[in-house]
């Protein structure tokens, strides 16, 4: 694997660990049993890791042309999303059909129920 594709294997792992719906909608096993926290301190946690993941992937060279358009468009992704969270918007984040309550409710449909222990968590 190239630094950026560990950066970015890393960033899914801590980003899954601080947003366990969004960990069950990629299919990241683990996190089946947890939700995020969306109080002040727990956006700005979440604010704390795409700084520093946009500053980690700035520094991290590009193998060659792919990883150039890859490392911008996670840039544009990170930087997109951190944005939001300063706007904060994401604390206020309630609608009738895409916020955080919404997102709990449809993790159950990503979750997957095939064996006795699918359905423990």
């Amino acid at each position: 694997m190239t630094p950026l594709e560990q950066l970015a294997d890393r960033f899914v792992d801590s980003y899954a660990a601080i947003d366990p719906t969004i960990a069950t909608y990629l299919g990241v096993p683990g996190y089946d049993d947890a939700w995020p926290d969306l109080s002040p301190a727990g956006l700005a946690a979440r604010a704390d890791l795409l700084r520093r993941t946009v500053a980690d992937v700035r520094d991290c060279p590009a193998a060659d042309h792919r990883e150039e358009v890859a490392r911008a468009a996670m840039v544009e992704r990170l930087e997109s999303e951190l944005a939001r969270l300063d706007s904060g918007w994401a604390a206020a984040d309630l609608n009738s059909t895409e916020s955080p309550l919404q997102a709990f409710r449809q993790t159950f449909d990503f979750m997957p129920v095939d064996t006795e222990a699918d359905w423990a968590t």
